[in-house]
């Protein structure tokens, strides 16, 4: 028999149930040689994130989570990431701060952290314009160029060894030349010496 990701990982991603319509669909096309398995479980649950496949491992950075201190705001600083090949979560370096909605992309041996919600001195929420960066290896987050503007609910990918961004709530593209440290409000603008 086969088996397939765990539904606490499709917890992790917010994919809780299925509506009753869409389960009757599928239980007519569904493999019987499928079936569910639990895997093991986060050190901290967290929601409101966008992990990243990395070197072959889940990575999940920062979200929010009941099991965290209001006085905080429910939000986490840790990267957590998970290897299949030996069903266990470790630790990876702490953010610099508690974030959640933070977009998470890999980009060869660096993993590239944009924007999301941090405390604000108020105790509120506020969009973070920040770009940071951790290279496999290091100890420690870097901050590079911030985001023009402090936008929210991102996507994020991969373009010739560049982050392009699209920002879907405010129709905003970008793109981050990582060799220059430098956004451009349009992805489709032309660079010098592009990477």
């Amino acid at each position: 028999m086969k088996r397939i990701a765990a539904p606490a990982l499709l917890g992790l991603f917010g994919l809780f149930s299925l509506a009753s319509a869409s389960s009757q669909a599928l239980a007519h096309t569904q493999d019987p040689t499928l079936s569910w398995e639990t895997l093991a479980p986060m050190p901290i649950g967290v929601q409101e994130i966008y992990p990243a496949v990395h070197g072959g491992r889940l990575v999940v950075a920062g979200g929010l989570s009941s099991e965290l201190p209001a006085a905080h705001g429910h939000l986490s600083d840790a990267l957590q990431i998970y290897d299949p090949a030996s069903n266990r979560w470790s630790l990876g370096p702490a953010l610099p701060e508690g974030r959640h909605h933070a977009q998470l992309i890999s980009l060869g041996q660096t993993l590239y952290l944009i924007g999301g919600f941090v405390r604000c001195a108020q105790g509120d929420w506020c969009a973070s314009r920040d770009m940071l960066s951790l290279k496999d290896g290091s100890t420690r987050w870097r901050r590079l160029a911030p985001l023009p503007k402090a936008l929210t609910d991102w996507a994020a990918l991969d373009w010739d060894r560049n982050v392009l961004a699209h920002e879907l709530t405010h129709s905003w593209d970008g793109k981050f030349r990582r060799g220059a440290d430098l956004w451009t409000p349009d992805y489709h603008t032309p660079m010098q010496d592009d990477l």
